[in-house]
């Protein structure tokens, strides 16, 4: 499946998200199909938040997000970006806000990513720059938390149970409360995770 259009960019398509995510780039026989997207909960759920940001009409959104929330403890805001190849490793009690998520992200359970400060007015919510920006091959593990307009930049982890406050470097790694840089990482050893 191409999923580049002769001038170059990319078609993200629903179904192409599903493609790649869900099926992960490779055919797939029928019973295959089938466990990926009914039996398998983090596709189950990719498949479900796909489906409401690729919607056009607000009522399904709401309703996909509605469904989300109440069959698997996941909140997903239907104004966030999300690039493809995103993961959720084990899609427990994840709540996501009007972030951007750049590409091949993994997000573990627990993992909280939203603003310090809501939004008092819907229409300024373009303009305010409260949510993160997470940029691509980061990984994000369990009971996590990024706050405020923060950036994470490219191969950045974000180790279980850190508060993240502050811009990140690439190639490293956060811990603590507040997290702060604990170990660089050199992505040509270890490869994308």
């Amino acid at each position: 499946m191409n999923l580049i259009d002769e001038n170059g960019i990319a078609k993200l398509t629903f179904k192409n998200f599903i493609f790649c995510e869900v099926y992960g780039n490779q055919k797939r026989n029928v019973f295959e199909k089938f466990f990926f997207r009914y039996i398998s909960p983090g596709t189950a759920v990719l498949f479900l938040i796909r489906r409401m940001l690729c919607s056009k009409s607000i009522l399904r959104k709401k309703y996909y997000q509605w469904r989300l929330f109440r069959k698997y403890g996941v909140h997903v805001s239907r104004h966030a970006k999300i690039d493809i190849g995103f993961r959720l490793a084990h899609p427990i009690a994840i709540c996501i806000g009007e972030c951007q998520i750049g590409k091949n992200v993994t997000i573990h359970q627990g993992v909280t990513i939203g603003s310090k400060y809501p939004s008092k007015d819907p229409r300024t919510r373009e303009t305010e720059n409260n949510f993160p920006v997470i940029g691509s091959y980061c990984r994000i593990w369990a009971n996590a938390t990024v706050i405020g307009a923060v950036t994470l930049e490219w191969y950045t982890q974000v180790a279980a149970g850190a508060v993240l406050l502050t811009d990140t470097e690439s190639c490293s790694i956060y811990a603590g409360v507040p997290a702060k840089k604990v170990k660089n990482i050199d992505r040509h050893v270890t490869g994308v995770w």
